[in-house]
Order: C-alpha cells, then sequence, then structure tokens
C-alpha cells in the first residue's frame, strides 16, 4: 500500500525519489535465469539476501508455511529454510530454496542459486522452478556502503567459540538458522527459523539482538515456541521449550571474529553475511517495542545515526530473553525498509493443536503485516513513512492487545 506523498515514493516537489536497494519479484515459474534490478540503482552490490515463502500475492495469505532466507556475495551463498509443521534444510550452493507442503512428498518445488551481481541488481539460476510464482524480496548490499562482504555456513561448539575469519573488520553480522547440518534436509524434525543481528563500531562497542523460532515437537499436539534475545545474536529454545542456543557475536579483529555459544546443550548450525562497512559506525542492533496504538506512530531506538535502511526480524512475541512456550511467539518473519522501498515476509503456525495444524505463509509491500499465530488475527500491521536519528516513523493500520511486540531490527546508516 502506498501513501500518496510519502518521500520515499515520489521525493519533494523538484526532487528524485529515494533509492531503493530492496525489491520484490515474483520467482519465476520456469527454469532458467532470472534477471532481478532496482530502477534507478546504479550500485553494484557487494552481497544480498533473499528471502521467500509460499505468498503469490501482496496481502494474501496462504494456508501454507515454508519459506528461506539466504545471503549470498559474488563467490559464496547459502540458504536455510523451513516448511510447517515439521521440515527443514539448506544449502551452500544456493539462496532459494523452498520445501514441498509436507505429505505431498519430500522434494523441493523451488530452488535458486545466484548466477552474478552488476550494477543495479543480479541474476539468478532457477534450477527447480515452482508451480506458481512465489514473492522473493531481495536486498542489495552495494559497493556505496559495503567495503566487502563474506558468507559462511557454520557449525558452532556446544559450549564454546567459533572463530569466523572473513579477512576484514566485520562492522555489520547477519545469521539466519534453522539447526539443520548444511547440505542436508530434515523432513520429520520441527521447523525452526532464526534470524539475528551483530554490529562492531571498529573501536570497542558491539550491539546485537535476534529472534528464533521453533515448531515444537512433531506429531500429538504442537508446542511451539518463540525466543527474542536482546545483548545476544541469537537465542533458541528446543522443541520442549528449553533454552538450547545463546549466541555472542564478540572478539572482532582486523581479519575475524567469535561466535559464541554460551548456552552448551547443542552445537547449531547457522550461515551468516559479514559486511565491512564504509563508515564501521552506522550499524545498530536493538530489539524494539512496537507501538500499542494505531496512527502515526515513532518507534525510537538509541542508535545515534539517520538510518537509510532497517531489516526486522518480525516476532509476535511480548518479552525478550525468555523463551515463549505458547501462540505467543509462533507468528514471526523478515522485514526490509529503506528510503525507497518496503516489503515483509511472514508465517503462523497455530500453537497447541492436534492432528492437521494450521500455518501460513504472508507477505506484504509494507513495512510489517504480521499474523498471530492461529493466522485468523492481524498482530501488527504497519507501514513505512520515514527515518528520523535513531527512529522509524510508521503508520499502524492495526495492532492486537496492549502489550509491546518484540521485533529485533538492525540500522544501516
Amino acid at each position: 500500500m502506498i501513501f500518496p506523498g510519502r518521500f520515499f515514493d515520489t521525493g519533494g516537489a523538484g526532487e528524485p525519489a529515494a533509492q531503493a536497494y530492496v525489491t520484490r519479484v515474483p520467482l519465476r515459474t520456469t527454469t532458467g535465469t532470472q534477471s532481478i534490478t532496482i530502477d534507478g540503482l546504479t550500485d553494484t552490490p557487494v552481497a544480498a539476501m533473499f528471502v521467500i515463502s509460499r505468498a503469490v500475492t501482496d496481502g494474501v495469505k496462504r494456508d501454507f508455511g515454508a519459506g528461506s532466507v539466504g545471503f549470498a556475495t559474488a563467490t559464496q551463498q547459502a540458504v536455510v529454510g523451513f516448511r510447517c509443521p515439521v521440515g527443514r534444510g539448506g544449502s551452500q550452493s544456493n539462496v532459494v530454496f523452498v520445501e514441498e507442503e509436507q505429505g505431498a512428498g519430500d522434494s523441493y518445488i523451488a530452488v535458486a542459486a545466484l548466477d552474478s551481481f552488476y550494477a543495479g541488481g543480479c541474476d539468478i539460476d532457477v534450477t527447480t522452478a515452482p508451480g506458481e510464482a512465489f514473492l522473493l524480496t531481495v536486498t542489495f548490499f552495494c559497493d556505496d556502503k559495503v567495503a566487502d562482504a563474506h558468507v559462511e555456513a557454520i557449525q558452532l561448539t556446544a559450549g564454546g567459540t567459533k572463530t569466523v575469519t572473513p579477512g576484514f573488520e566485520t562492522h555489520a553480522l547477519l545469521m539466519a538458522s534453522n539447526n539443520q547440518p548444511l547440505d542436508g534436509t530434515d523432513k520429520t524434525s520441527a521447523s525452526t527459523l532464526g534470524l539475528g543481528f551483530g554490529t562492531y563500531d571498529g573501536t570497542s562497542t558491539y550491539t546485537q539482538c535476534g529472534m528464533s523460532f521453533n515448531g515444537g515437537a512433531p506429531g500429538g499436539t504442537t508446542a511451539t515456541n518463540c525466543h527474542v534475545v536482546d545483548g545476544k545474536i541469537k537465542g533458541g529454545g528446543g522443541s520442549a521449550g528449553a533454552l538450547v542456543a545463546e549466541l555472542e557475536f564478540q572478539n572482532v579483529t582486523s581479519t575475524a571474529f567469535d561466535i559464541d555459544n554460551d548456552v552448551g546443550s547443542s552445537g547449531p548450525w547457522v550461515i551468516v553475511l559479514a559486511l565491512e562497512l564504509n563508515d564501521p559506525t552506522g550499524a545498530h542492533a536493538e530489539v524494539l517495542d512496537m507501538p500499542t496504538a494505531t496512527g502515526s506512530q515513532t518507534v525510537t531506538s538509541s542508535a545515534s545515526f539517520l538510518p537509510s535502511q532497517a531489516i526486522l526480524a518480525l516476532s509476535t512475541m511480548r518479552s525478550t530473553n525468555t523463551v515463549a512456550t505458547d501462540g505467543e511467539g509462533a507468528g514471526f518473519g523478515v522485514s526490509t525498509i529503506d528510503e525507497g522501498a518496503q516489503f515483509s515476509t511472514a508465517w503462523h503456525m497455530r500453537d497447541g493443536q492436534t492432528g492437521t495444524v494450521d500455518h501460513g505463509s504472508l507477505a506484504d509491500d509494507q513495512a510489517i503485516n504480521l499474523l498471530n499465530h492461529a493466522g485468523g488475527i492481524t498482530e501488527l500491521d504497519a507501514e513505512f513513512v520515514s527515518f528520523g536519528t535513531g527512529e522509524i516513523d510508521l503508520i499502524v493500520n492495526a495492532v492486537n492487545g496492549a502489550a509491546p511486540r518484540k521485533i529485533s531490527a538492525l540500522f544501516l546508516a
């Protein structure tokens, strides 16, 4: 939905519209090369994030929850995917990985790999084409702001520290996970998806936060859980709701960084996108309290700069640093908003249901469109208006309940 007069849409009088670095396209339904470009973008991507679900029309929920989050540089790529209520997989040679509906088989119905970056966009190679044009959101990190990037799939040490060596000083880190070894598939374990953010300002300051969803123990009655963590880059609850992972981004050097697994009951697999920024102080990660009233609202953070882009790990959670083991945390997703565009991708899975489990996918051309666990109630519907210093101005169309949703955010200048 576009409001007339928004600066990111039309620009001021006599001024060009602000440049977008994120776009959404329907994934092609035949195999072959697909070009993804953004009007007016002349910079060359150094890296990109790819988010896809089973949604095919903005604002219309699909009754099947599945999707993936992938990262890529010109020479590296990795993706984690999941399907509700059970199933997860990943790849170190693709950026899109969408599974077939449970009961229909154990195949992937949409697979794509990055082919190349160029000024203004990228090409992907669709090797398995879906029968429907699933909506794919692509966020570019370009050479006007990013000096270098690195993608890697790693298995973290249970209760220990893993050193990652991208070869540069990392200032922003994006992490996605589903606890599935890359390259592999698991068609019977609970669906999981985690997304976290970490930053380092080049001197001594770290900020980090993240969201992790778990579909609960498969079979019997579903027991979904979610964990939004502040001060760590990722948490995670297991099928029984116990905390099984709590990861911290630390010890950045000129060539490497560490990920410390503070909780030792699991050695999760994650994929990371590390960014060296032209301005090391131009990144900040924080859990945000979302508005509890409709209308024009301002969401504040402790970032000290004017953002040009924000990536959000969406959640219906109302608390941080605790694992919710009921329906509170079973709506989740990913959004990118910048001065030129806004797109959200979200999923839900019904908690406490025996037999056939309700779950779904929802994509929209707005900052946030998030359903509750049952999929029938809008938890938060909001559209981006503008950035201020450390702030996001929104128009909130709908919100459910008085407690603020906790959404993890990465701000980039």
